[in-house]
């Protein structure tokens, strides 16, 4: 059985650089592009546009795997 947990970005484990490729891959593998400087400047500044303002939330869903 699979859950998934909701937890913010800023207390996990996980890097933003981890983050950002993520969803780069997610992007080339959804829409059939890579990185694009005019459209992606929010992934490649993923700190200043979504974790350095206050107030801002960077939400993750993780997948938690769980034995029977």
């Amino acid at each position: 059985m699979t859950y998934f947990q909701v937890q913010n970005l800023q207390e996990t484990p996980i890097s933003s650089g981890e983050i950002q490729d993520f969803l780069f891959d997610m992007i080339q593998e959804e829409f059939g592009y890579g990185y694009i400087p005019d459209y992606h400047q929010d992934i490649q500044h993923i700190e200043d546009y979504y974790l350095k303002p206050a107030g801002n939330d960077f939400l993750l869903a993780v997948i938690m795997l769980m034995k029977n």
